[in-house]
């Protein structure tokens, strides 16, 4: 119930970073197949699947086994990843292919 939401937090920030350290040739590197837009790509994939994934933890873990906190803060940290998920897969940046 923490992995994946962390994991999609990481990969986040890891999109942020392979775009901030890609941006001194930014039209060579990302506009051809190269290590960095293919690593782009496959952490926005990332994020899209660890965040549907830790809706599908929360969904099926039986309260019983998790402090209340814990539960609230995953619940409060997947609703987040939910919306950014959703607003970032309806303007195509989940999954993008700058190389396309």
């Amino acid at each position: 119930m923490r992995f994946c939401p962390l994991l999609a937090a990481l990969s986040l920030i890891a999109f942020v970073v392979i775009f901030i350290t890609a941006s001194s040739d930014l039209i060579n590197r990302l506009g051809n197949l190269t290590v960095w837009s293919a690593s782009l790509w496959a952490v926005t994939l990332v994020f899209a699947l660890a965040a549907l994934a830790s809706f599908c933890v929360a969904v099926r873990r039986p309260e019983e086994g998790v402090r209340r906190g814990v539960r609230w803060c995953s619940l409060i940290v997947l609703l987040a990843l939910v919306i950014a998920v959703a607003y970032l897969a309806y303007w195509g940046i989940i999954g993008v292919r700058s190389w396309a």
